[in-house]
């Protein structure tokens, strides 16, 4: 069952589901687009994320040596180090308990590590307090409700500001600038709503604003997608990844896909271990690994790996089936007045 604008769009089976659900709206099997894009009944307009331009180099942002922590004296994170670029945008994946958040909050203070040390652009951060690295991360929960607090969304949005100090003469223009970023603005009077009083998705873009407005470096994000429906997290990692002045994103997400189609590398953790980092492609190129830590592989994962030699990284479903069906155009281009191409050939294998 299928609801749209708070009516029935489609009761039945799936395959009939299939044949009329907007793959930009719901997550759909990737075959499902190349069958649209085939068809033409489907627009593609991909954006493909330009190629990241710093993996495994440059001067580090945000560096684990040897870390463990623990919670309620049961240690979570073992002794991991990692080093994440200041330009980079990379994303955690890992199954329930690999201590994904936990490795985010030791960075910012927020859990202290029993053992290693933490760095931030090459300096450790013992002596930093939790006020003065949100300058540098801006640190947005998994549950938006464990940091909204104030009375309407403004004073939600300019508490951080006016605790550091900033100009109140901006605070107008601040306001407006970071709701814009999360595409709150759409809603009239929205600043002097109660933020409880808005839906889970919108206080997760709340809170994403709320990190935003003290202007930070790079920005942590725990679980983006949840409470979004799959255009607005498509939407909303296109839209972070183009946010003026942020020069790195780290995230943590159970959705695999939107990891792989937006990050420019992936830190793979089981049982609080680090056992895989590097780009998308080479991450999920170990099946049994990619398995052994309770994730599972989608088309979309076995598509690019197959069109992996055209495209040299990990593409999102609109801009993958965008090649594939163009490759197959072509080719059928080159085949017009000789031998006709069998009905659908070069598209199914995607």
């Amino acid at each position: 069952v299928y609801l749209e604008d708070g009516a029935v769009a489609f009761d039945g089976p799936m395959e009939g589901f299939f044949a009329v659900a907007d793959p930009r709206a719901v997550k759909l099997p990737f075959g499902v687009w190349l069958e649209r894009a085939t068809a033409g009944t489907v627009e593609l307009r991909p954006e493909v994320p330009a190629a990241p331009s710093v993996l495994h180099g440059g001067p580090a942002r945000l560096e684990w040596r040897a870390v463990s922590a623990a919670y309620d004296g049961r240690e979570v994170l073992h002794s991991v180090s990692a080093a994440l670029g200041a330009r980079e945008v990379v994303a955690v994946l890992g199954p329930n308990g690999s201590g994904k958040t936990t490795l985010f909050k030791s960075a910012n203070g927020l859990v202290g590590h029993t053992a290693g040390e933490v760095l931030v652009d090459g300096a450790s951060i013992e002596e930093r307090s939790v006020a003065d690295l949100a300058t540098t991360f801006g640190y947005v929960f998994q549950n938006p409700s464990q940091m909204l607090f104030a009375p309407t969304v403004r004073e939600e949005l300019l508490f951080g500001p006016r605790n550091l100090g900033r100009d109140p003469a901006g605070f107008e223009q601040l306001v407006a600038a970071t709701l814009a970023r999360v595409r709150l603005d759409e809603e009239p009077q929205i600043a002097d709503r109660a933020p409880l009083t808005l839906s889970f998705g919108q206080q997760k873009r709340l809170s994403t604003a709320v990190a935003l407005a003290l202007q930070p470096r790079t920005l942590v994000l725990d679980e983006p997608s949840a409470g979004q429906d799959h255009r607005n997290a498509v939407t909303f990692m296109r839209e972070v990844r183009r946010i003026e002045g942020l020069e790195s994103v780290y995230f943590v997400t159970h959705d695999a896909d939107l990891a792989l189609a937006n990050a420019d590398r992936i830190l793979l953790l089981r049982e609080g271990r680090l056992v895989a980092d590097g780009p998308p492609l080479e991450v999920i190129a170990d099946r049994a690994r990619w398995e052994a830590s309770n994730l599972r592989y989608t088309s979309l994962m076995e598509a690019n790996l197959r069109h992996a030699d055209r495209t040299h990284r990990f593409l999102d479903a609109a801009a993958l089936a965008a090649i594939v069906t163009g490759g197959a155009e072509a080719e059928r281009g080159r085949n017009d007045g000789a031998q006709p191409a069998p009905h659908g050939a070069g598209t199914n294998g995607g």
